[in-house]
């Protein structure tokens, strides 16, 4: 009865500590720590399901492993959990071993869950040894630090599930940030390393992502902010039973409406042209796609109409500002020249072209405004009145 009595003190304690939490939040993590106590173990699929959406810190996950090792609990795979209690068969627990086989994740973590946790102390003498032991006792002191933190890595890389790579991916990049930790790692200045870890283990998956999940790369800052934007779009349509406006997103994530309406347009992944489209196996997407490459008979008819009206107009130039405007702008087939490039063409200096240049404007817009005038807007008989070219 004393033992139990302490057992409820400790959780008690513990659940103080979860200032971020709400009064649901905290019944949520004391009936799965209960749970463990009365049963003797959990699973990490328990866990991960119970505290996914909880605003945990990693010093206060920790704390919650070391408070379920004190009331004596175990972790790990459901199944191998079970089979330490003695509750299957032997038939039974060989069909485990062969599930094991065929699926590595469970496999890890059953692995590193049988790695205890460290105390802030153990961490500490580690971490020393790390900084100034031998060879051989750093490496010893390092492979122990990252061994106890693995489950760590596990924890972060839940939270990054559906975004592009597998979880095994995502627990393989973690891991790297986590050594990279390791190696980083200052004591002395009084972190945990688990909290010093976090960061890392978690610019090494969103870096991951954003390099290796999309066709097209995003920035790794941005990563994060599509991340919650995509999570808070499911949330809201389940709650609504409707797409989100940007305005509902906007107010669910805290980030702008004209930021989210960025954002979404990096998120969007590439179509392949050769998607099956409807019913159809024969239907793709391609076969939908207007080719824009080239010009239908009604596009070149119009644009033959053009040309004709711009030699029209530059008709009223002589032939030295027609040659001339015809560089610097890019007409008949060529390239916008620079002043530069139009004046060694020529055989004179860039000023010079320049000046010929602004005087075939002007000329030009002199001749528009008089066929406005006379024969009514411009823009109803060819379409250049607002072409910005040929302004002053």
């Amino acid at each position: 009865m004393q033992e139990k009595d302490t057992s409820l003190q400790l959780i008690k304690n513990y659940l103080k500590k979860l200032k971020e939490l709400s009064k649901d939040e905290k019944e949520v993590v004391r009936k799965l720590i209960e749970r463990g106590r009365v049963t003797g173990f959990l699973s990490y699929e328990e866990i991960a399901d119970a505290l996914e959406r909880m605003p945990l810190t990693a010093d206060e996950i920790d704390e919650m492993f070391i408070l379920l090792q004190k009331l004596k609990v175990k972790f790990g795979d459901k199944e191998r959990l079970e089979r330490i209690k003695g509750k299957l068969t032997r038939k039974a627990v060989e069909e485990v071993e062969i599930t094991e086989l065929k699926n590595p994740i469970q496999s890890y973590l059953a692995t590193i869950g049988s790695v205890d946790l460290l105390t802030p102390e153990e961490e500490m003498e580690l971490a020393k040894k790390i900084a100034h032991g031998t060879e051989e006792e750093k490496k010893w002191a390092k492979e122990k630090l990252l061994r106890a933190n693995l489950r760590l890595v596990v924890s972060i890389a839940k939270r990054y599930t559906g975004h592009g790579l597998s979880f095994l991916d995502l627990i393989q990049e973690g891991n790297l940030g986590l050594i990279r930790a390791a190696e980083k790692f200052d004591y002395r200045k009084g972190f945990r390393f688990s909290t010093y870890a976090t960061w890392w283990i978690r610019q090494a998956i969103t870096r991951a992502l954003a390099d290796q999940s999309r066709l097209i790369r995003v920035p790794v800052h941005m990563v994060d902010s599509i991340n919650k934007i995509e999570k808070a779009s499911k949330e809201l349509m389940q709650e609504l039973g409707r797409e989100p406006t940007y305005k509902e997103l906007a107010e669910r994530t805290g980030i702008s409406e004209k930021k989210i309406s960025k954002y979404l347009r990096l998120a969007q992944q590439p179509l392949s042209l050769e998607m099956p489209v409807g019913d159809e196996e024969e239907s793709r997407l391609e076969n939908f796609i207007e080719d824009n490459r080239h010009l239908t008979p009604e596009g070149e008819s119009l644009n033959q109409y053009y040309k004709e009206q711009i030699e029209k107009v530059l008709n009223k130039l002589t032939p030295r500002e027609r040659e001339i405007l015809k560089y610097r702008m890019g007409l008949d087939g060529e390239y916008p020249h620079t002043l530069e490039e139009v004046g060694t063409i020529f055989g004179v200096t860039r000023e010079r072209i320049r000046q010929v240049e602004a005087k075939a404007k002007r000329k030009l817009a002199q001749y528009l405004k008089q066929l406005e005038k006379e024969e009514g807007t411009l823009e109803e008989e060819s379409g250049y009145e607002d072409n910005e070219e040929f302004q002053d």
